[in-house]
């Protein structure tokens, strides 16, 4: 997989190779930045002392990672903010040893710590958005939850029942390059509280944790066909407002 960024007008452009022919998607790059880091295994050396590992279909229903039964709510996942070890707007030398950078040349701005199980993205020494994931090839799974509880066991219709409706829902089948070849990924994603939750076939991938944007942009993704879900306008507040 390539990625070729317009910043001008905010949208990446990827081509998925398969076999001899390139295709090529444009998508507003707030899904694009997430679909980028959930394709990373697609490069085994991406990440420093790796241990490559085959990827099957079968992986994702065996996932049995349990949450962390001594976690407080104090370091839980916080939406539109993180986690107090780990959390948005916090200079990358704050976050102390162990972080390495990706090798992936797409994701250079990326990094990890296998320790406390988290990736982050740093724009300008500082970090940008937050990755916690629950299952993968490449990284070790994250053991904590959400404020609300949402983890490792939950599905879209928990998340959905738990924070309310969704700012969009995004659905799209995973190529032959992606870690889940024939999978499907969902994004459920809460633009207006800094949340975004993707599954592989309902079970959790990974929750990324972004600046909230009260006055999201809802023109990009009504048009786009793979978003199966819009939140109604009168309805398009955050999950804290509607509380």
């Amino acid at each position: 997989m390539k990625a070729f960024t317009d910043r001008k007008n905010g949208i990446y452009m990827f081509a998925f190779c398969r076999g001899t022919k390139f295709f090529l998607k444009a998508l507003p790059s707030f899904i694009c930045s997430l679909l980028m880091v959930a394709t990373l295994s697609c490069d085994r050396s991406g990440i420093e002392n790796n241990v490559s590992t085959k990827v099957q279909n079968e992986a994702v229903n065996a996932t049995s990672t349990k949450p962390a039964t001594n976690e407080s709510k104090a370091d839980s996942i916080r939406a539109g903010y993180g986690v107090p070890t780990c959390h948005l707007g916090m200079s990358v030398n704050e976050l102390g040893k162990g972080w390495v950078k990706l090798k992936n040349p797409y994701l250079s701005d990326y990094l990890y710590s296998r320790s406390q199980r988290i990736v982050v993205m740093q724009k300008a020494g500082c970090v940008e958005l937050i990755l916690f994931y629950y299952f993968s090839p490449d990284f070790e799974p994250f053991l904590g939850t959400t404020e609300d509880k949402i983890g490792a066991q939950s599905k879209v219709q928990d998340v959905r029942r738990v924070r309310g409706d969704p700012s969009f829902i995004f659905n799209r089948k995973l190529l032959d390059t992606d870690e889940y070849p024939g999978s499907r990924a969902t994004l459920v994603a809460y633009m207006e509280d800094g949340i975004v939750f993707q599954f592989i076939n309902d079970n959790l991938q990974f929750i990324t944790i972004k600046k909230p944007q009260p006055n999201f942009d809802y023109s990009g993704v009504e048009q786009d066909k793979m978003v199966v879900y819009v939140r109604p306008v009168g309805k398009r507040v955050s999950h804290s407002e509607s509380k």
